[in-house]
């Protein structure tokens, strides 16, 4: 009887699972409509820009038009283990439907036995937007400047090259959706689901934190480095926040208010860096969304309304 009572709670809980999956998604088809266009560009896929990764262009109708010389350069998110190039192609043909050239790439991803830390991430977005800037040039666009979009391990991405890096282009701002920006493992300890936890380790150890740190990093970061705080600037080598400086590009910031997969002070600790900085931001909070941002499709029109605030300020 004990057995047949857990079996039934099981497929409840499966089923409600399932069905709140297919309600989040429809909801996600729904907020995602708002950047379906028809764009009558080009579509150059699979260039290759790197051993086995390779990025999409999307050209404008008229290469010959000022706008074309603005990349919009996206990165996809995935938790630096899944996704691809393909989830930016909404955002990409979006942005090239109003005359802009745009990219969206593929990374090194930490899935099997391959552990590609952040820096190597970084190193193939130098990579791959020097040959989106030679591509461009043989289809006639001479790239000037550029935007910089990402959403959750990509918005890191985009923030960490955006604050950290010398750019290939000047970045005129960044676009970001639920964005982690620090690597601190105690930032990760509390407030999200148990499942992250789970897989990244951090479960308040110091080894989890260790392990988890050097594979990030790239470094070989020790339980007693974590104990007596010696791993810092390990992690603050990596982290958006903290290579957060004056004079960084303004910065475009939404954030579900119920995510579990990036730690709700996430969001506070950025902005509060940013007004430290006097970086110009602007942050659109969605009260009834998660991680994906799927239940506020108002919260979503209003992003998009600052996305063209921004092209109109800083482009």
């Amino acid at each position: 009887m004990k057995r047949l009572l857990l079996l039934i709670l099981a497929a409840a809980s499966l089923m409600t699972g399932c069905v709140a999956f297919l309600e989040s998604q429809e909801k996600l088809k729904e907020t995602q409509s708002l950047i379906n266009v028809d764009f009558k560009g080009t579509v150059q896929r699979d260039i290759a820009y790197a051993d086995g990764l390779t990025f999409d262009l999307y050209l404008p109708v008229d290469c010959s038009k000022p706008a074309a010389n603005t990349l919009f350069f996206f990165i996809h998110g995935g938790g630096w283990t899944s996704g691809s190039k393909a989830d930016g192609e909404a955002w990409s043909r979006f942005f090239a439907a109003s005359g802009y050239t745009a990219a969206t790439l593929d990374y090194s991803l930490q899935t099997g036995k391959a552990t590609p830390s952040i820096d190597q991430m970084i190193d193939e977005i130098h990579q791959c937007i020097r040959k989106v800037i030679a591509v461009s040039a043989e289809n006639g666009v001479s790239l000037t400047q550029m935007v910089v979009n990402g959403y959750s391990a990509g918005a890191c991405l985009a923030l960490l090259y955006s604050y950290r890096e010398e750019p290939e282009l000047p970045v005129r701002f960044v676009i970001t959706e639920s964005a982690p920006v620090s690597f601190d493992p105690s930032t990760w300890e509390e407030g999200v689901h148990w499942y992250v936890n789970f897989t990244t380790g951090v479960d308040g150890s110091d080894k989890g934190a260790a392990a988890w740190l050097s594979k990030m990093s790239g470094q070989d970061v020790t339980p007693r480095m974590i104990a007596d705080g010696s791993a810092r600037p390990v992690w603050e080598k990596i982290s958006p926040v903290d290579q957060l400086k004056a004079g960084a590009p303004p910065t475009l910031l939404g954030y579900g208010l119920t995510d579990g997969v990036v730690p709700r002070g996430h969001k506070d600790l950025i902005m509060s860096k940013l007004k430290e900085t006097g970086t110009h931001y602007d942050y659109v909070p969605f009260p009834n969304s998660g991680h994906a941002l799927a239940y506020d499709i108002d919260c979503q029109k209003a992003f998009l309304d600052l996305v063209a605030l921004y092209r109109n300020l800083f482009l």
